[in-house]
């Protein structure tokens, strides 16, 4: 291993790959709890990084923090949570511009994956909703558990979804996402 220069003073918290390159960036508050602008940082092959100017749509509001990033299904997603509790997803091509991604109604979305056309999302109190386009969502209405559910993957051909409730942690399974 070699350390890889980076463009910037910040720390980076968040990094994934998609589109062609890797995208990277920094926590929204720095030492002490200080506010920072987010920096964002794109590199075609992980060793060169350059710093993206004036990306636009990626303004979070005060008090809140983002997650993992990740890549689904030709896009960037970045998670936020506000100190309202309030999850906040964004979405992007390249890094560049990002716009709201469109959650399901009625209940605060804790993970989403993307496998074989369809998108499916968890939460709580352990609902789940999928589409095969993000805005047209179909709720399931029938909570599985009380708990918060908290992540889902597709793996060996199902939806895996995880939740952590007074019994310890639950798996629930699906093949179509339903």
């Amino acid at each position: 291993w070699e350390v890889v220069p980076s463009p910037t003073s910040v720390s980076l918290t968040a990094v994934s790959y998609g589109n062609g390159y890797w995208l990277a960036l920094s926590p929204l508050y720095g030492p002490g709890g200080v506010p920072q602008p987010q920096t964002v940082l794109r590199s075609s092959d992980g060793l060169t990084w350059q710093q993206l100017e004036n990306v636009r749509g990626l303004e979070i509001p005060p008090n809140s923090f983002s997650l993992p990033l990740t890549f689904l299904n030709g896009r960037f997603l970045l998670k936020m949570l506000s100190d309202l509790e309030t999850n906040i997803w964004k979405q992007s091509s390249d890094g560049q511009t990002w716009t709201d991604f469109p959650l399901p109604a009625g209940f605060p979305v804790n993970d989403i994956t993307y496998a074989n056309g369809l998108w499916v999302c968890v939460g709580f109190p352990g609902l789940f909703a999928r589409a095969t386009v993000p805005g047209a969502w179909i709720p399931d209405s029938s909570a599985l558990t009380s708990a918060s559910v908290d992540n889902v993957v597709y793996l060996g051909g199902h939806f895996h979804a995880f939740s952590r409730g007074s019994s310890g942690l639950q798996e629930f399974s699906s093949a179509d996402g339903i």
